[in-house]
């Protein structure tokens, strides 16, 4: 980089004099100029209807990027939360509804204090937080999988092609990116006591112990029993067997192809099976850092991932 001096010559023209060579600016410092004008434009230009809900201050909200567990954990604290053994997913989910289904007046109308499910980049109205978090690659790949289930495309499309429309924010863009969505709450409120995070794979590895975390972030009169009911009636397993049951009477699932689960896998690391190397690199390229934040390893080596993280 440098910068040039010039003079005003006697016919009016410009004439340089030199130019002084000067060091570039630190990466990490455009790095970070990058990431804010990114999080200023994802924070002021987008609009959704998920944005324009009445929030109260007593609000809870279960959020998460798409694909990241969230009607999971819905399901089993709505079993601690309501008496209804109505077994069909519409019922079931009902003490927590979800934002993107029911019109603001409509969810003006639930109790109070409510706990609503939501996708949203963070929304400074939103007071308490239980933000799941699932490794991107795992999520891409369900969001292949589901993105078939509902037709907006078939198996003859690419994975590798899917994987990079979503890094350019062609699929669920409404949302931001991956890197976007979780970085904009964990960098306003992570500290905050208001902030629950919970990881996917944890969630996995010890539901029974994730969810006690839950009730008492939420202050629910939950007794271990019962929290292990929920787990139980909650297994994926249980899960696809009701989906078989109930799918075509769900809202999520009533349009879609039958012979396609939503709950399809439920389980961590099958990237590793379907992703190309490419798909990999591409994704971690772009999200290293808020990976390595996570405990997410990256194939990459740390510095390579971290130089090409362009994510906009």
């Amino acid at each position: 980089m440098s910068a040039r001096l010039f003079s005003l010559a006697g016919d009016g023209t410009l004439k340089e004099i030199i130019a002084i060579k000067q060091p570039p600016l630190m990466f990490s410092v455009e790095k970070i100029i990058k990431r804010l004008r990114s999080q200023i434009r994802l924070l002021i230009t987008k609009n959704s209807i998920g944005r324009d809900i009445r929030v109260y201050e007593d609000d809870t909200f279960i959020v998460s990027y798409p694909k990241s567990g969230n009607t999971w954990v819905r399901l089993m604290l709505s079993d601690l939360i309501t008496t209804s053994y109505a077994p069909d997913f519409e019922s079931r989910l009902s003490p927590i509804p979800n934002i993107y289904e029911q019109k603001s007046k409509l969810l003006e109308k639930y109790p109070r204090p409510r706990i609503l499910k939501s996708h949203e980049y963070f929304n400074p109205q939103y007071n308490r937080v239980v933000y799941i978090v699932r490794d991107p690659r795992d999520v891409l790949v369900s969001a292949y999988h589901y993105m078939i289930k509902r037709r907006t495309i078939t198996e003859l499309y690419p994975i590798s092609k899917f994987v990079e429309a979503c890094v350019s924010k062609q699929y669920f863009g409404q949302y931001g990116s991956w890197s976007e969505n979780v970085g904009s709450w964990l960098g306003a409120k992570q500290l905050s006591p208001n902030f629950l995070l919970l990881r996917y794979e944890d969630i996995l590895a010890d539901p029974t112990g994730e969810l006690r975390r839950i009730v008492t972030f939420l202050n629910i009169h939950a007794s271990n029993d019962d929290i292990e009911k929920a787990v139980r009636k909650n297994s994926f397993e249980n899960m696809q067997d009701m989906e078989k049951q109930y799918g075509h009477s769900w809202r999520e699932t009533s349009t879609t192809r039958m012979d396609k689960l939503f709950f399809r896998n439920g389980k961590a690391g099958s990237w590793r099976k379907e992703l190309m190397p490419d798909s990999i690199r591409l994704i971690e390229k772009n999200w290293a850092d808020t990976m390595s934040r996570l405990g997410y390893k990256v194939s990459l080596p740390a510095e390579q991932a971290n130089h090409f993280q362009t994510d906009q």
